[in-house]
């Protein structure tokens, strides 16, 4: 612009200093408030440029190209640190993989022919048995039944057939089965010893929308640990139930072929931040428990708090950070706390502790350290209920809450 100007010499060698203090703030005011005018430029400025009128679309122009530039290094840069993090986590998958095939090679194939002979001898007619994942402390079984038995009579037969086959005792825990002949079912197994958890389950979206912006779910990984985990997606309704649900799926795909927890959660960070510049923010909120030892560690990203009854004492569980998508790196709150057989686990959004218009937990504590509750679905639904006569009828928000309680071994 400058270069063919009849005062360039004045400008660019007499007053450089005054000309470059001229454009760089009209650059400064472009970044500030996204867009300049010809009136943002000093009035000295304005008389000496005979261009100003140019020179203000030209520096416009720049700017909106250095934004689009800034956007798409930041893309790039989001997706390399994305690629190097899964691939990070393949690795480290893999080396796993390779690890036990070396140790345990041989037991797998023991325990898939021993399960196999025992439904055999028992005269369960079936085309085939597959050993899917295995460890010291848990294993999962596919069985191609011809027909079905009856899930006692599976149950059953595979409990004995494995714990023969690994010399220890082994208890089936959870069962997908197909209900149909012809069908593979599923049975995950744990070593004797492992504690048992009851799980309830209440949501409701809020008022005038028909679905709900949360996401809850419940899932079982290797060497006995038991997830529960919500996610709250930015806003309500469709879209936010997209985002909630995106980032539970692909958190729990992750977790379930092996993926270190503090590898996935930032997988899910960074493929919400690389939504086409779209905000895409969301809650996590994770319990994750060793059936074994008795610990439970929760892990959240901007969640709401989270309770420990233990009878009619109340523990909360808050945290400070913020929810993924929003930040490079993202922060998580780690908290590790004991647990004792009857203790209770309490997840649950925002939702359901904003019922009461208040700002502290006070109403919501002293509900549970109240109640006499022990079953986890009835507690669900019981806050649930008190969630919506506090509201009037009229929930705020969207309400999601899973509860847990520890049973003996």
């Amino acid at each position: 612009l400058c270069d063919k100007c009849s005062v360039r010499k004045l400008c660019w060698s007499v007053d450089i200093n005054e000309t470059y203090r001229g454009v760089m703030e009209l650059f400064n005011k472009a970044e500030k408030n996204g867009i300049i005018h010809t009136g943002d430029a000093s009035e000295n400025f304005q008389k000496r440029c005979p261009h100003i009128r140019e020179l203000i679309a030209t520096v416009n122009c720049l700017y909106e190209l250095y934004k689009q530039n800034h956007f798409w290094k930041t893309q790039q840069a989001g997706s390399s640190m994305f690629l190097a993090s899964q691939l990070e986590g393949t690795a480290q998958v893999l080396e796993q993989l390779a690890l036990d095939l070396l140790s345990d090679d041989t037991r797998a194939i023991l325990a898939e022919k021993t399960v196999k002979k025992g439904l055999d001898q028992s005269g369960i007619a079936n085309d085939g048995v597959q050993l899917l994942n295995f460890n010291d402390k848990s294993m999962d079984f596919w069985v191609q039944f011809q027909e079905c038995p009856g899930e006692n009579t599976c149950r059953k037969v595979i409990q004995k057939e494995t714990s023969k086959a690994m010399e220890k005792e082994f208890k089936v825990t959870d069962i997908c089965c197909g209900n149909t002949c012809g069908e593979c079912c599923k049975f995950h197994l744990l070593e004797d010893g492992a504690k048992t958890i009851s799980i309830g389950r209440a949501q409701l979206a809020r008022a005038g929308k028909n679905v709900c912006g949360d996401c809850g779910s419940d899932l079982i990984l290797d060497a006995g640990k038991q997830l529960l985990m919500i996610s709250d997606g930015m806003g309500t309704g469709v879209q936010a139930a997209l985002k909630s649900g995106t980032a539970i799926s692909i958190l729990s795909r992750l977790l379930e072929i092996g993926f270190a927890r503090d590898t996935a959660i930032d997988a899910v960070n960074t493929i919400l931040m690389l939504q086409n510049g779209e905000e895409s923010f969301v809650t996590l909120d994770m319990c994750f428990i060793d059936l074994y030892d008795s610990t439970a560690d929760f892990i959240k990203t901007g969640a709401a708090p989270s309770f420990i009854k233990k009878q009619h004492k109340v523990k909360v569980i808050k945290s400070s950070s913020l929810p993924v998508g929003m930040l490079q790196n993202v922060e998580k709150s780690i908290s590790r706390e004991h647990l004792t057989n009857g203790d209770m686990i309490i997840l649950a959004s925002d939702g359901l502790l904003d019922a009461d218009n208040k700002t502290d937990l006070n109403w919501l504590t002293s509900l549970l350290a109240e109640s006499d509750i022990t079953d986890p679905q009835q507690m669900a639904e019981y806050l649930l209920n008190k969630a919506i006569t506090i509201s009037g009828g009229r929930l705020r928000d969207d309400i999601t809450i899973l509860v847990a309680t520890i049973d003996a071994a």
